[in-house]
């Protein structure tokens, strides 16, 4: 069961336009702090500097146009530039997941990518072609296509009688894809003919399905059959048999000052497989990777010598990092996490590693020597390949892979809403998805994010689950409260995704100060106080005493009950539980104030 922290926002204005029936955008944002976790801390810093980090966090905490607004923008913009509405969607697609996000990993931006880079300026182009600041189409969805629409139709201008069918867009598509030359950029627009004719379906990081639909087409007599990334079959390297030659003559250093042990996963993060490849090949970028691997059917492209060293994971101080390791990027995304499921890519992946383990012996284990994720290499200070399924991908290295996986399946309190102040006993069910056993596995229970208790539990075997409790809690305000469980990070387990899960408990009010049950035969007084607190009881023997603030936070406790009074003069101004212990462990409870 995976967390459900999100909100649906909606902010609606008025947009009139004849032609169209929708009459309103509407914007959706989501809880999106676990995917921000991913955004600021696990990016490969070599390819996204800090303030392109902060640029993903601010995008994606910005209110984004839901799916059918988006649909209604292709709309509008299609009919406005005369651009075929099917092309900006598949266009979108490709790049972006229907994203408004920047910069991609060639220094792209927005839903349809409009780059601003050394060797290309779609962004630039655009702007002017439709008289708007550069700033607006990177932070504006709607702009954005209407910029990318706009510099098609531009490009479409002297052959507007010879685009008869969809297929004939296909060589005025070329240079909008901003890539740094012909054979990437048929590549890319291959890609967008794909969606026209296949159709997708994908969703987005807001939860919203994206349905494209496919059409007959037939693009064959458009491609140059001397591409290399469409026609690799006479195009491979000798270092790896299933590798395309794209080699760079720049971005890397000749040779290598270690021997080679280490092999390095990586994510783009954003961009595409055509646009990590034309990045990589531009002298200006100062980065690169052996190997780029693209998601769909796991086409792998060589763009630096395994003899040489690629600048994908340095840091300073560690001047081996880069020269004792074979680095791939993996065409996997923040905008569509999803890639990480392509079997494709995992096993093309996982394939090459044990080819290249099994030349220069490196361990087939989570070490250094052996595979490492970039943020694993020492020095680094990213988390880079952001959420790569690491226990499939191990499996396909080594079918001998044994992995912790740690799910949190369910929570409840019993009662389900109860009073302020009752005995409330909160339940979790925790499981192990991996493939064996986890030994002492540590719970942390937080109400309203402050840690009130912990828990641990031995040997949960593979597929089992297990249920654990905190009992006698009490909640001393009323509302809506948040009740969490984090699982703390196993040394056997690679995916932690999950660990962490939270509901909102409605705790009901309460209203008599002096007592919460009036059934209790303890008083207190003075109540409210600033200093001492006496208590009065009959018949009982008193063995221990507890207080709590209001976040259920224990600040007092003692075992020793001699004086029928308490100072409690040092506690902050607000409302507390105090809880008497009997001598056979039955509870009594009352709230007091202190001013």
């Amino acid at each position: 069961m995976k967390p459900l922290n999100y909100i649906l926002l909606l902010f609606a204005f008025t947009y009139s336009l004849s032609s169209f029936a929708q009459t309103e955008d509407v914007f959706v944002k989501r809880d999106l702090s676990e995917i921000l976790h991913w955004v600021v801390s696990k990016t490969d810093s070599s390819k996204h500097d800090k303030h392109a980090h902060h640029l993903w966090e601010e995008y994606l905490n910005r209110p984004h146009p839901s799916v059918n607004t988006l649909h209604f923008y292709f709309r509008e913009t299609a009919e406005e530039f005369q651009v075929p509405v099917e092309i900006l969607m598949a266009i979108a697609q490709v790049e972006s997941n229907w994203t408004q996000i920047g910069p991609s990993i060639d220094k792209g931006w927005g839903i349809m990518h409009l780059v601003d880079n050394t060797y290309s300026s779609t962004l630039i182009q655009s702007a002017e072609l439709i008289d708007l600041d550069p700033q607006v189409l990177k932070v504006n969805a709607r702009q954005n296509i209407r910029g990318m629409a706009a510099l098609i139709a531009f490009y479409a201008k002297e052959k507007r009688e010879e685009l008869l069918k969809i297929t004939d867009w296909f060589e005025i598509l070329k240079p909008v894809t901003g890539l740094a030359n012909e054979d990437l950029q048929e590549l890319q627009v291959y890609e967008y003919y794909q969606v026209i004719e296949h159709g997708n379906i994908s969703t987005t990081l807001w939860d919203e399905k994206i349905i494209l639909k496919g059409q007959e087409i037939c693009i064959s007599e458009k491609l140059n059959p001397k591409n290399p990334f469409l026609f690799p079959v006479h195009n491979k390297t000798g270092d790896y048999p299933d590798a395309i030659d794209a080699f760079t003559s720049c971005n890397f250093a000749e040779g290598r000052n270690h021997e080679i042990d280490a092999w390095v996963n990586h994510w783009i993060g954003t961009g595409t497989y055509a646009g990590a490849i034309s990045w990589f090949q531009n002298c200006d970028a100062q980065v690169s990777a052996h190997f780029v691997i693209r998601c769909n059917d796991g086409e792998i492209s060589q763009v630096v010598g395994v003899e040489n060293t690629a600048w994908h994971c340095g840091a300073s101080g560690y001047p081996f990092n880069n020269s004792r390791s074979i680095g791939v990027e993996h065409e996997a995304t923040l905008a569509n996490p999803d890639q990480w499921n392509s079997m494709l890519m995992l096993e093309a992946s996982a394939n090459m590693a044990s080819y290249f383990c099994d030349e220069f012996g490196i361990p087939k284990a989570l070490s250094l020597p052996g595979i490492r994720a970039h943020d694993q290499m020492p020095g680094t200070n990213t988390m880079c390949p952001g959420n790569l399924p690491w226990g499939i991908w191990m499996g396909l290295l080594d079918e001998n892979f044994s992995e912790v996986d740690l799910v949190i399946m369910d929570m409840w309190t019993e009662p389900e809403n109860p009073d302020q102040g009752e005995i409330v006993e909160f339940f979790v069910e925790i499981g192990n998805v991996g493939n064996t056993t986890a030994d002492t596995v540590i719970l942390d229970f937080r109400v309203e994010n402050a840690i009130v208790e912990f828990d641990t539990t031995f040997n949960l075997e593979a597929n089992s689950t297990q249920q654990l409790s905190l009992p006698n809690y009490q909640f001393a305000n009323a509302g809506i409260m948040d009740f969490c469980v984090y699982i703390a990070p196993h040394s056997q387990e690679l995916n932690i995704l999950n660990n962490s899960y939270c509901i909102e408990i409605e705790v009901n009010p309460v209203f008599a100060i002096n007592e919460i049950n009036n059934n209790f035969p303890i008083s207190i007084f003075p109540n409210p106080t600033s200093g001492k607190l006496h208590f009065q009881t009959d018949k009982k023997t008193i063995k221990q005493v507890e207080i709590y603030n209001t976040l259920g936070v224990k600040v007092y406790h003692s075992n020793h009950i001699s004086d029928k009074y308490f100072n409690v003069d040092k506690l902050d101004n607000g409302f507390y539980i105090i809880r008497f212990i009997d001598a056979n462990g039955h509870h009594f409870s009352l709230k007091f104030q202190k001013e």
